[in-house]
């Protein structure tokens, strides 16, 4: 049996790519632990900019132009949060 669900690379946050990606039982595992690298990177981004004191948290940078690109990234984590757990449970007796 198998799921399409997304995946997303992550380059830098104007360069995000998403497509979908076959899960079958002999890669499963793979999968979820790429995804769940790209979310550990993803908060990586947003704790190293609050480092930096671009923002104070995700709603509320300090520059507004890079409002959209938060909020590009949050969709992105949430997609894949998603991800991971339609793998979790679709997968969880093996």
């Amino acid at each position: 049996m198998e799921i399409i669900t997304n995946v997303a690379i992550i380059r830098d946050m104007e360069n995000i790519e998403i497509f979908p990606i076959r899960v079958t039982e002999k890669n499963f595992i793979k999968i979820r632990k790429r995804l769940e690298f790209v979310k550990f990177q993803i908060i990586c981004i947003l704790k190293q900019m609050k480092d930096q004191g671009e923002i104070k948290s995700i709603w509320r940078p300090k520059n507004k132009k890079i409002q959209d690109k938060l909020n590009n990234l949050v969709k992105v984590k949430r997609m894949i949060d998603k991800s991971i757990n339609k793998i979790k449970e679709f997968y969880k007796n093996k």
